[in-house]
């Protein structure tokens, strides 16, 4: 995907990325994308699902939608440094260690494995502050 974003698409495809992405299983809705859409797209659909069918089985509860939402924060954080990058912004260092945080793409690599190699983790862990802030700062290393 970020090769995708760096130098790949169009900011048309790289927003029907993101479309896809958000509308998720009902992605079939909507056919106004190219192939090279199409084939990223349908890699992380799969992988994901796949993933997310092992993790729910060991975690007793459906977490593939957590899974997508990892993929979304990181593809939306990557559509941001794109328009900063048509429009010539230079955002502030705040902006964009911030951004940077998701871009660096451990979302998707790392988090996921938690599901798949310790104990159950609850709903309410993933979605607490903790959680969020331990993620933050082992993609920035502060």
């Amino acid at each position: 995907a970020l090769d995708f974003f760096d130098v790949g698409g169009s900011k048309e495809e790289l927003d029907s990325l993101v479309r896809l992405v958000e509308m998720w299983d009902d992605h079939r809705k909507t056919e106004c994308y190219s192939e090279q859409v199409d084939i990223l797209f349908s890699a992380i659909y799969t992988s994901v699902n796949q993933l997310g069918a092992k993790a729910s089985t060991l975690q007793d509860r459906d977490v593939t939608q957590h899974l997508v939402q990892i993929w979304l924060d990181l593809l939306r954080a990557m559509m941001t440094e794109v328009e900063w990058r048509m429009s010539n912004y230079v955002p502030s260092a705040e902006e964009y260690i911030t951004n940077a945080a998701l871009t660096f793409a451990l979302g998707p690599i790392v988090l996921p494995a938690l599901y798949l190699v310790g104990p159950k983790i609850p709903e309410s862990v993933v979605r607490g502050p903790e959680y969020n802030e331990l993620f933050r700062l082992m993609s920035t290393c502060e």
